[in-house]
């Protein structure tokens, strides 16, 4: 995987998202919290795999016994190209805060999502 510069990633976000520009900081910072402090880490109860049903599981259960299966070209992932997820801020100066946003920025520099 190639990692873009934040140059690359602020680019492409004035581009495709105009009015916002890559976040400069953590959003609890920007809100003016400078004792923020990560959120500690829950301990987990049991191993991600052991209560994660299988796909064909749920394939059965939300698509019916009927459901085909996909093809094995649907399933085609290219090994060491991977979407890069940015937090982006809006382009303003009246001091008000603004909310930040998540985005997911395809490896080609499309913009495939955003919440927040």
């Amino acid at each position: 995987m190639v990692k873009r510069s934040a140059r690359e990633i602020n680019a492409i976000i004035r581009d495709k998202m105009p009015g916002y520009h890559l976040a400069r900081r953590s959003p609890a910072a920007a809100a003016g919290d400078s004792d923020a402090q990560p959120a500690p880490r829950r301990q987990r109860r049991t191993a991600p795999q052991s209560a994660t049903p299988s796909v064909s599981d749920l394939r059965a259960k939300y698509l019916g016994s009927g459901a085909s299966a996909p093809r094995d070209d649907e399933l085609q992932v290219d090994e060491g190209e991977e979407a890069e997820i940015v937090t982006i801020e809006p382009d303003v100066s009246d001091g008000e805060p603004r909310h930040a946003k998540a985005v997911v920025i395809s490896p080609d520099g499309e913009i495939l999502g955003a919440q927040g």
